[in-house]
């Protein structure tokens, strides 16, 4: 939830200064997403490191005699991966009114999924309007920046009142050149970026 609100409140900056009158262009957008998923991420693996040491340092020692399982599973100490929940819901701070206009977005791929270059996969985006106000019907979802990973155009949402949810679904290909990719997409108004964060080749 940290790394959330980590991020929500980069993107929750950006949309404040559109606000303001002096939005960020595409690209200082594009690199706000970017720069957010990479630390994200990073901030990920140091936690998986801290759970596997702390597994690690709490693991009962070694029995001469196994104890039977009688069926149950034995326990796994790899590190669970989470779910992507793209992480741009603005952040509700108590005393503060929640935000008029705010998504959040569930995404697949996971974060980082890698793929062989070229190689074919599926983008699916669940945006939840999490905001105080309904989304006109009409609303437009199109491509912003980075990489055009897929073919599809954008599309128009239909009416979504507070707690709807939309879902789109796109084929997509890795990119050729291997490396880290992130493409953004924007709910017209600004104030949504569903993305996509791949790697295209041995990460």
């Amino acid at each position: 939830m940290k790394l959330l609100g980590l991020l929500a409140a980069t993107v929750a900056c950006a949309v404040g200064l559109s606000a303001c009158g002096s939005g960020p262009s595409t690209g200082q957008v594009h690199n706000l997403v970017e720069t957010s998923v990479v630390g994200t991420l990073e901030a990920r693996d140091q936690i998986a490191a801290a759970v596997e040491l702390t597994l690690t340092a709490v693991a009962p020692p070694a029995s001469a005699t196994a104890s039977p399982t009688f069926g149950v599973p034995e326990l796994s100490t790899a590190t669970p991966v989470a779910s992507t929940g793209t992480p741009f819901v603005a952040p509700t701070v108590a005393g503060h009114r929640q935000a008029d206009y705010a998504c959040s977005v569930l995404t697949r791929p996971f974060d980082r999924t890698s793929f062989k270059p070229g190689d074919p996969f599926d983008i699916k985006w669940i945006i939840t309007n999490t905001g105080a106000k309904t989304w006109s019907a009409g609303r437009g979802l199109s491509y912003m920046s980075g990489p055009h990973l897929t073919t599809r155009g954008g599309v128009e949402l239909p009416k979504m009142e507070p707690g709807d949810t939309f879902s789109f679904s796109a084929d997509a290909n890795a990119p050729l050149d291997k490396g880290f990719y992130v493409m953004t997409w924007k709910v017209e108004g600004g104030f949504c970026y569903p993305y996509v964060a791949i790697v295209s080749g041995t990460p």
